[in-house]
């Protein structure tokens, strides 16, 4: 008879996620990004993404999606009237860095 493994909450917990860590010029990241899912039109799949910042400050909400040719973040949004409008705005001298730490995340998936 085959024995039964005991493996607590907490493991069976992080089997969920894959964990991520970045150090870029401006912050340190870190967070865990989720499985994927389907997406629909132009994006092939999203999964959810916790982002941390120097290990202070998370950001929850964020998404990395995935068309044919790219990956990219989405950041937490609200509806106003009829669009939607960001939370979070990003310097264009910060591109870099994210779409590094985008790649980081991305690979955690593959």
């Amino acid at each position: 008879m085959a024995t039964k493994k005991n493996v607590t909450k907490k493991e069976e917990a992080k089997k969920e996620f894959e964990e991520f860590k970045y150090s870029g010029k401006k912050f340190e990241y870190s967070g865990r990004v989720f499985p994927k899912k389907e997406g629909k039109g132009k994006v092939l799949s999203k999964a959810y993404v916790t982002l941390t910042l120097n290990e202070v400050i998370t950001i929850s909400g964020v998404w990395l999606y995935e068309t044919e040719n790219s990956y990219f973040l989405k950041f937490p949004e609200y509806k106003s009237g009829d669009s939607w409008k960001t939370y979070i705005f990003i310097d264009k001298e910060m591109n870099d860095e994210i779409d590094a730490l985008t790649d980081v995340i991305a690979s955690k998936l593959e």
